[in-house]
């Protein structure tokens, strides 16, 4: 078991856990936003768990209809969880623990944002 798998089970033992044919461990979970939306989320590392990638596979909201810069949320699903964070995992500078709990605080702020307008600062 590689070092990204063991994190990713100690944060979701239920989740789904893989390894993709080029090596890198995802991993899909459901998290649900304080009013019961369920979002489905992956995130992707290399197997040392040292940089990770999020994406948000379903969100119950439906189609986005901000900019990616408003919601954090590419057309193609890529998360924006950080300065410097690029849709090329190998030069993410972000470890797949700060991805999962920031994908999943994405979750609560995309819900917020499709409420009020606004997208919540941590």
């Amino acid at each position: 078991m590689s070092k990204a798998s063991e994190i990713m089970k100690e944060l979701n033992p239920n989740a789904l856990i893989g390894i993709e044919s080029d090596g890198r461990i995802c991993m899909v979970e459901h998290v649900i936003d304080p009013d019961g939306r369920m979002f489905s989320i992956e995130i992707q590392a290399t197997p040392d768990g040292k940089k990770a990638i999020g994406f948000c596979r379903y969100n119950p909201w439906g189609k986005n209809p901000y900019s990616y810069i408003e919601s954090h949320l590419h057309e193609d699903e890529f998360l924006c969880l950080g300065n410097d964070v690029h849709k090329d995992l190998y030069s993410s500078p972000m470890d797949v623990e700060t991805a999962i709990l920031r994908a999943r605080y994405w979750c609560t702020a995309f819900s917020r944002l499709m409420e009020s307008g606004e997208f919540p600062d941590p």
